[in-house]
């Protein structure tokens, strides 16, 4: 009787004490006393994404594929004598020469996220860029997209020149807090173009939701980014070192630790070298295509390179110390900012217009949930 009575009083404890402490939360939540609403949201939501981010599905990701530039890839390419630059910025013509050989593999389309803004008066070798480009864009029918910039700044005459290659995008914006805006002054940004070529052809990929978006209308929100945690295969494997998956359980009660506990996300989920979507360094892939590898494996790579970049979206992006070019993720720590586009291009082409929208209602929602399911578990 007396251990009985025991158990119905600390249950009543607990009961009392989850009414009390999510009321006060949700109080203080609505009340916003401190003026912290919106880094509560922000902080509330970073740790409801990451607790999700195991069940995001990892249909699209051998849609997509990023190729790096970095030190490590300029280095070795300089090395081998296929580029003339040993250091970022390289010369037009290297980026030209580059991005043709991507082309070759005949993707859907490709983005590059580099910023052509001036003509740098040390390098002469813009024209040659653009004739290389074009070449292989049309030779191979190939959709080029590049970085525009603000969709309210005004174009410079190298933009304007580019733009005659392929579409110039909005990949930079402000005032949307966390969302990923679709449009800016009437210009798409980089997801949603690249959604269209996705979706809005007539060949859409299979992982394309059946809700497709006209990205045309100006009533659609912002995006709230939703991120997956599952790291990619890598696109040449035996060359690059695959990353191993945990089990989902492991992954759900890390996401939500690391949310509480303020835990770097990259110390038990996956390492920015393994990221959801696929990446290959373009050393790596300028290797393979000039076949430095003993016959019977760069067979077998060139096959394997063939299929993960043919139809398919590429970024090609840059990732250099210096270079203000990096966002921290809630669920992969910081990276490249070319992820951000193709995590948003990847919830587009999952979820069509379902995707997620960042609104102040869901911002709440999201931190009365956290707030109550701390409250439960501590």
């Amino acid at each position: 009787m007396v251990v009985s009575k025991i158990k119905r009083n600390l249950l009543l404890q607990f009961f009392v004490r989850c009414i009390l402490y999510s009321t006060a939360g949700i109080l203080a939540l609505i009340a916003d006393p401190f003026g912290l609403e919106s880094q509560s949201d922000d902080a509330s939501r970073d740790v409801f994404y990451r607790l999700i981010s195991p069940l995001y599905s990892s249909k699209v990701q051998k849609d997509i594929v990023i190729v790096l530039l970095n030190e490590k890839s300029i280095q070795s390419l300089y090395d081998s004598r296929i580029i003339a630059s040993n250091e970022w910025p390289i010369l037009y013509q290297d980026h030209g020469y580059l991005i043709s050989r991507i082309a070759n593999y005949h993707p859907r389309a490709i983005f590059v996220d580099v910023y052509f803004k001036k003509n740098r008066s040390t390098d002469n070798t813009f024209d040659a860029m653009y004739r290389r480009i074009k070449r292989a864009s049309d030779y191979n029918n190939v959709p080029m997209y590049f970085s525009r910039g603000t969709g309210t700044e005004s174009l410079t005459p190298i933009q304007k020149k580019i733009s005659e290659l392929g579409q110039l995008t909005v990949n930079g914006w402000s005032g949307y807090i966390q969302g990923y805006p679709l449009e800016e002054n009437n210009i798409p940004t980089v997801a949603a173009a690249l959604y269209v070529e996705s979706c809005g052809k007539d060949a859409p990929f299979n992982a394309c939701s059946d809700n497709y978006i006209d990205i045309t209308k100006k009533s659609r929100g912002p995006i709230s980014v939703l991120w997956g945690n599952s790291p990619a295969p890598p696109v040449i494997r035996q060359t690059i070192k695959e990353c191993s998956k945990k089990n989902i359980f492991s992954q759900l009660i890390g996401g939500l630790f690391s949310g509480i506990l303020d835990i770097n996300p990259e110390d038990y989920l996956t390492s920015t070298d393994c990221p959801f979507h696929q990446m290959i360094g373009i050393n790596e892939l300028i290797a393979i295509d000039k076949g430095i590898y003993d016959d019977t494996r760069n067979d077998r790579f060139k096959k394997q390179l063939e299929e993960a970049l043919r139809d398919k979206i590429i970024f090609y992006a840059i990732d250099f110390n210096g270079v203000n070019n990096r966002i921290v993720t809630p669920v992969h720590g910081t990276l490249p900012s070319v992820f951000l586009h193709a995590m948003a291009l990847d919830n587009l082409i999952q979820y069509g217009n379902n995707y997620v929208r960042t609104n102040e209602d869901m911002g709440n929602f999201i931190a009365t949930i956290t707030w109550l399911f701390i409250v439960i578990i501590f």
